[in-house]
């Protein structure tokens, strides 16, 4: 029993079709792992770097032939398989250039049907293939979204054959420049390396549970990539490699990526992870390294992310709307990445949002002043009126008579105060008449004139408020200025009401949970049907927590889901599970779930004691359990 495999990289091609740079590096890697007798331990592992045609045939044809029903038999294959208008597949060489004649496409590749044709031509069982690169559709009758896979599985597939593929999809009409491979390659040689894709530790890698485990870490990375497999009976069960299972850095491997949450390891993982490795006896430094090679997926998506978030914002600074050629640019992007439609959207809306100058909070703001305006008013002036006792208030009288009235009226005030008042000056000032001086001219004139005395006053009385004229005219200077000053701040009070209304102090708001956290004694019904306020806010959209990670578009972990990473207070629902995830409202409109662990616990404690104080009540709803080990596989 023979274990052979042939490992072709193409990364450089001909005209218009860009290269591949990282092709060469997976099958270069691909071989670290295979030849090693303690890990792979095949006998034989040949590699072929951009051949062309006619070298590429011949090597093809050597690893299938003269094959016994037992040996094992892996054709790897790195670059870019092209696809024609009539739906045939080929394998491109260093000379393949992007051209949509078919004559030219025979030359330059290799038909995926001359591969077919030699593995049914042979007894042995057990094949294996690998494709890993790009697929591009050179039709333009073939729909843009047309994947392929079919065709693959129709003229690659037979009996005793397993197929793995991973390919980003492009069609001809994008530039394509800047595409690379998926990082499908470097996972399975990840999980060969260090034994993380036997899932089932039995101390065996099987074909499956490679592409199992690959796959996985390849739609965290890009999720739109969905690499594929194809086998036949039995097929699945092909040992490549064999794993050591009383390996320390494998054991704290396998550890660590349990105890991830939201693209982190959680604080109660990195203790339990620090027990660990001092009981395996593992430097400080080997946890870094493997800690950094379990995350690193979470970053990279993170990272393309951003790269699609920074060049969407400058496409759209340039022109917008955007035309017709940058959006497929930017569609280009988007392939590249590996990044679906649910990916970018929130990033196009809220650049567009902000572009767009919109604020929807700021939009409900105006909306309430503008309606409400009239009601706030009448709530000030009677907050104002609590909040300052009439006593200490100066008498309108004053504030009225400070222009010029007739004597009828101005008379009436004056000799209520000298019928009531017989041996004193009025403590609150009297009329001022149009014939006093200026107040700066006070001192200088003959102040009598300036207080209007009743006539039936006696002539001592008389006598005496002129020889004090001046300190009283004192005292009612101040008393003007306070009144002054008090309406200067009702009017300040009132003026600020526009923008930020305040919560009114009136006898029927009470009866509205949104502003209360006490019942209102006449309406016990209240909180079920709160009485219109002009100053209510929404209900759960005032209560929030500070989140720090990814949201989630369902309350697990254990899937591809996350819809957005904020660092910033958003408000939320209601809804809770029994794991303690959160349902929150995005800016975008759209719901989340946030994670316990990226939740402030101050931000929590706040969220509670705002949904008491508003009555709303918190639904609680099952959690998703995680797969069985049984069903991974």
């Amino acid at each position: 029993m023979a274990k052979v495999a042939l490992l072709i990289g193409v990364s450089e091609y001909g005209p218009e079709l860009n290269p591949l740079p990282g092709a060469i590096k997976d099958v270069e890697a691909v071989k670290q792992v295979l030849q090693p007798l303690e890990i792979g331990g095949f006998d034989e592992v040949k590699l072929l770097l951009n051949p062309n045609p006619p070298v590429m045939r011949e090597a093809i044809e050597t690893l299938f032939s003269s094959r016994t029903k037992n040996d094992l038999v892996l054709l790897f294959f790195a670059g870019h398989i092209i696809q024609d208008d009539s739906g045939k597949l080929y394998f491109a060489t260093c000379i393949t250039s992007k051209s949509p004649k078919a004559e030219h496409i025979r030359v330059s590749t290799i038909p995926a049907s001359f591969v077919h044709n030699l593995m049914s031509n042979i007894s042995c069982q057990r094949q294996v293939v690998i494709l890993d690169g790009c697929f591009r559709n050179l039709s333009t009758e073939i729909a843009v979204n047309h994947d392929g896979t079919a065709d693959i599985k129709t003229q690659l597939g037979g009996e005793g054959r397993t197929i793995l593929t991973s390919f980003t999809f492009i069609h001809n009409s994008f530039n394509s420049q800047g595409f690379n491979p998926s990082p499908y390659t470097r996972y399975l040689v990840e999980g060969i390396r260090t034994g993380a894709a036997d899932l089932d530790s039995d101390g065996w890698i099987s074909v499956d549970e490679l592409h199992q485990y690959a796959s996985n870490k390849v739609q965290t990375v890009a999720p739109a990539v969905k690499p594929e497999f194809y086998t036949s009976e039995n097929g699945s069960k092909i040992l490549l490699a064999k794993v050591l299972l009383d390996n320390p850095e494998l054991k704290y491997r396998k550890e660590a990526e349990s105890w991830i949450r939201c693209g982190e390891i959680s604080e109660g993982g990195r203790y339990i992870l620090s027990k660990l490795a001092e009981r395996l006896e593992l430097s400080s430094q080997d946890c870094t390294v493997i800690e950094d090679e379990v995350l690193k997926p979470y970053q990279e998506y993170q990272e393309k992310l951003q790269c699609y978030k920074h060049n969407f914002a400058k496409a759209v600074s340039k022109d917008y709307p955007l035309g017709t050629q940058e959006r497929e640019d930017l569609k280009s992007l988007q392939q590249s990445l590996g990044l679906r439609e649910e990916d970018i959207a929130p990033i196009e809306e809220r650049i567009t949002l902000k572009l767009a100058n919109l604020s929807p909070v700021e939009d409900n703001v105006d909306e309430l002043t503008q309606s409400d305006s009239e009601s706030q008013l009448n709530s000030l002036s009677s907050t104002f009126s609590t909040l300052i006792p009439e006593s200490k208030l100066v008498p309108p009288l004053v504030l009225t008579n400070l222009t010029p009235e007739s004597e009828d009226d101005t008379n009436k005030p004056v000799q209520s105060d000298s019928q009531s008042q017989q041996n004193s000056v009025p403590s609150e000032p009297s009329v001022v008449t149009p014939e006093s001086t200026p107040i700066p001219a006070i001192a200088a004139s003959n102040p009598t004139p300036a207080v209007n005395l009743s006539s039936s006053l006696p002539d001592s009385q008389t006598s005496s408020v002129s020889a004090s004229t001046f300190p009283k005219k004192s005292i009612l200077i101040i008393g003007i200025g306070g009144a002054l000053a008090t309406l200067a701040v009702a009017i300040g009070i009132v003026s600020r009401t526009q923008v930020a209304p305040p919560v009114p102090q009136t006898n029927n708001i009470s009866s509205s949970p949104s502003l209360s956290s006490k019942p209102s004694p006449t309406t016990p019904n209240s909180n079920q049907e709160p009485s219109p306020s002009p100053s209510a806010l929404p209900d759960s959209k005032d209560c929030l927590i500070f989140v720090n990670g990814n949201l989630r578009s369902e309350p697990v972990a254990f899937r591809d889901n996350v819809v957005e990473s904020l660092r910033e207070p958003v408000p939320v629902t209601g809804k809770r599970t029994k794991e303690g995830w959160v349902q929150v409202k995005m800016t975008t409109g759209r719901l989340g779930w946030a994670h316990p662990e990226i939740i402030s616990n101050d931000s929590e404690k706040e969220m509670e004691a705002c949904l008491s104080r508003k009555r709303i009540s918190t639904n609680i709803i099952q959690d998703i359990p995680p797969p069985t080990s049984s069903s991974s596989q």
